[in-house]
């Protein structure tokens, strides 16, 4: 089991709080190197209700952030051709460049929630 530090238990309660409430504007979360990004991500997700997809720009931080939530009982599916695997679940793990043409067919499936790793690389 995997305990979060006080830092990160902050960045969580204010992530969920997000998704909870009324905003449809984007947030961000700034965090430095070392902080513990995959925990935060993993719990945020975890700790929410409906579809969550979880997007990174590689196959080594989807891995990275996948087994984490693995590592603290969290159940995902990962969608990534870099990976081999094409799967949608509750929570779904991906990289950009294997849904960015099917973005559509997320929200038809019910996805409302998305947490973007590294966002600063996205346009």
């Amino acid at each position: 089991m995997i305990t979060l530090r006080p830092y990160q238990e902050q960045a969580v309660h204010i992530g969920v709080d997000y998704f909870r409430g009324p905003s449809t504007e984007p947030s961000i979360i700034v965090a430095p190197t070392a902080y513990g990004k995959s925990v935060v991500i993993s719990t945020i997700a975890n700790q929410l209700t409906g579809r969550t997809l979880v997007l990174q720009p590689s196959k080594e931080l989807l891995e990275q952030n996948f087994n984490k939530l693995m590592q603290m009982g969290g159940m995902a599916s990962i969608y990534s051709a870099s990976m081999g695997e094409k799967e949608f679940g509750q929570i779904t793990y991906a990289t950009i460049g294997s849904i960015k043409n099917i973005g559509a067919k997320f929200k038809a499936l019910g996805y409302t929630n998305v947490i973007v790793d590294e966002c600063h690389l996205y346009p």
